[in-house]
Formats: structure tokens, sequence, C-alpha cells
């Protein structure tokens, strides 16, 4: 199988190859879909991907054997010329029904011979030139190697009936291993994602600080933003990652319990410097000039690229640092353990971050809330 060996040529372990989700279904499911067009029609079905000569001759051929119409299938815009009858750009309900209602399909498409399969239709197929090892593996599976044509006066193939008894005996059990393989694993993604869904986790972090055998990492999502993920290898289940996470312990309260008000800071540097006003600054200043700790968010270059992440300022002179609004998430890190170290250093600290962020630190160091 192609796909399990480039994973493991890339290192990757226990590759397991399933079925194409089409192949998941059965014919019953797909025909829930399916249009009812083309039912009362007789015709062979060629659909390729590839312009290939071969094949139009071999299913002229095979039309003059059977006596049976061509009909064309293409989402290319370019083939409307060929021969026959041109079905260009079909919704998917009339594709389904184009393979199902078919007396012959003739393809190099993987994903026609999979339908072909569902709706045990007699097909034969044309190799590509190139990426062919799809179709090479699910009729290797099925003991179909014989459907593939040699040359486009092949027509002998089509003389002996696909055995399907066999083939939907063999598609049912390998069905019945690929649905449990990809549902036992789907099981263990959701406990390794430590909640049931995206909207029950902020990307705080506090799991990541807070897991004693550093088995929890943060990791970019296809829209760039991050979720836990557990290392089973190094986990040891001991829970804290799931006890510290506000989402999932604390009640969300749906009005203030307090509220705070400021007024503009009088100092116009500050103030040019700052968002809502200034009263950030003015608290700040106020903590490290009493020996306190600042934690903000900082607009940094790293690895030629801008990043908003939190960090620890002890002066003056580095606040600038957390002034003004970023409007983008920050990076944590390791900021709530470096918070924890602080206080138990006797440390004042003072740390402006969001609702979520705040939630994590107070249940991440509950005796200091």
């Amino acid at each position: 199988m192609s796909g399990v060996k480039i994973c493991e040529d890339l290192g990757i372990k226990n590759t397991v190859n399933v079925l194409d989700p089409t192949l998941l279904l059965t014919s019953n499911e797909w025909r829930e879909v399916s249009s009812n067009k083309f039912k009362n029609e007789k015709y062979i079905l060629v659909y390729n991907l590839n312009r290939n000569k071969k094949m139009d001759n071999y299913a002229k051929n095979l039309s003059k054997k059977t006596g049976l119409k061509v009909k064309y299938l293409s989402y290319q815009l370019h083939e409307f010329y060929r021969k026959g009858k041109m079905y260009c750009n079909p919704k998917v309900e009339d594709f389904l029904a184009l393979i199902d209602n078919a007396e012959f399909v003739i393809s190099d498409s993987f994903h026609a011979t999979a339908f072909s399969l569902i709706f045990n239709k007699q097909f034969v197929i044309v190799y590509p030139d190139k990426f062919s090892t799809r179709l090479q593996s699910i009729l290797k599976l099925l003991n179909l190697d014989n459907r593939v044509a040699k040359n486009e006066n092949d027509l002998k193939i089509v003389n002996k009936n696909i055995d399907y008894e066999f083939v939907n005996e063999k598609l049912n059990i390998e069905r019945q291993k690929s649905m449990e393989w990809l549902l036992n694993n789907l099981k263990k993604m959701e406990e390794d994602n430590l909640f049931p869904s995206k909207e029950k986790c902020s990307g705080c972090g506090a799991c990541m600080n807070i897991c004693p055998k550093h088995a929890i990492s943060l990791v970019e999502d296809e829209y760039g933003f991050l979720y836990p993920r557990i290392d089973k290898e190094k986990c040891i289940n001991c829970g804290l990652c799931k006890k510290v996470c506000a989402y999932q312990n604390d009640k969300l309260e749906g009005s203030p319990i307090k509220v705070y008000a400021a007024i503009r800071n009088k100092e116009d540097d500050i103030l040019n410097k700052s968002a809502s006003g200034g009263i950030f600054s003015s608290i700040a200043i106020n903590f490290i000039n009493s020996g306190g700790i600042v934690y903000g968010s900082s607009m940094e270059k790293e690895n030629g690229k801008l990043t908003v992440k939190h960090t620890r300022v002890d002066n003056i002179d580095d606040l600038k640092k957390l002034q003004g609004s970023k409007y983008v998430k920050s990076l944590m890190g390791t900021i709530y353990d470096n918070i924890k170290k602080d206080l138990k250093n006797q440390k004042n600290v003072l740390f402006s971050g969001t609702p979520c962020q705040v939630a994590a630190l107070k249940k991440y160091l509950p005796q200091f809330a």
C-alpha cells in the first residue's frame, strides 16, 4: 500500500490502511443521495480524469460489441466536444445515478471505480500514466487485477462478470475493520485533546503548564489556533490537566461581579503609548516601584516574524513592551509557572490578560486566587 509505505519511510510507525470514505457507506446509503435519473436507459459510461485516446477507442469498440450507446462524464469543460452524450459538471446526485444505472463503466478514476464496486457494476480500468497506486491497491485487495485493459482491443475482460458475492463479502469485512479503527482512534483523539469540542477550550495553556511530565503541547489547528495535545507515552494519567481547566470546572456567570472605571492618564508620554486611557501603565509603574513584577502581552520578533506573547517585566524601561493593545491572542508559554515562582518568592504580581487567561491563572494558582 503506497500510502502506508510513504508514512513508514517518514518514520511514522503503526500506520494502518483503511478504506476510502466513499467505501464506508453501503449502496443503499448512497442511493438515498442519488437522483432518480437514467433508470430506464442502457449505456456505457466513460469517466476519465486524464486525456487518453485509448479509453475513447476502448469505449467505441465495446459499444460496437454490445450495441450500447456511450455516455461521457466530465468535470473539465474542454471535453465538451467528445463524441457521444456528454454530461459536464453534473451535481453529485446525478454523478451517482450515472454510475448506478450504467451497464459498463470505463474509467481511470479511483472514485468511479469505488462507486462501481458499491453499486456492483461491471467495469474496466484503463490505468493513467501516473497516480494509479490507489486504483492498484483496491483492485489487489478485491482480487480484481483482471479488470485492467491491456490495450484498446482487450474486450475479453467484459466476457466474465465480476463475482460480487466475493467482492461484497470482502468489502463488508474491510468496512467493519476500517470503521472500528476510525471510531477507536477518534475516541482516543477526544481523550488526547482533553475536551469534547473546540468550543470547550480557549487554548490558555494552563494544562500544559501544570503537567508534571511535560506531556502536553499546544498544537496549531488549520486556522492557526492553539489546542492541547497529549503525548500518551509520557502521560501518567494524574488528571491535573482536567482539574486546572476553567472551561470544564468553573460555572460561567452571566453578569459581572465588580466593575472598575478609570479616567485618562495625566502623563502625555504614557497616554500616547497606551490604550484605554493608560490606566494599566499607572498601576504597573506603582507595582514595579514597590518591588513587584508585571506580566502582560508583548509584541516581539522571532525568526523574522512578529509574535504576540506574554512576558515578565521587572523594570520601568521594559514596561513599554506591554503598553498598547495587541488585538490578537498572546502565547502564554510557561507564564503560569513563572508567576507561581515569583509568588513563592514573596513577589507581588500584576497580571494583564484576557478573561480566559485570568480564569486559567486562578485555576492554576488557587492558593493565591
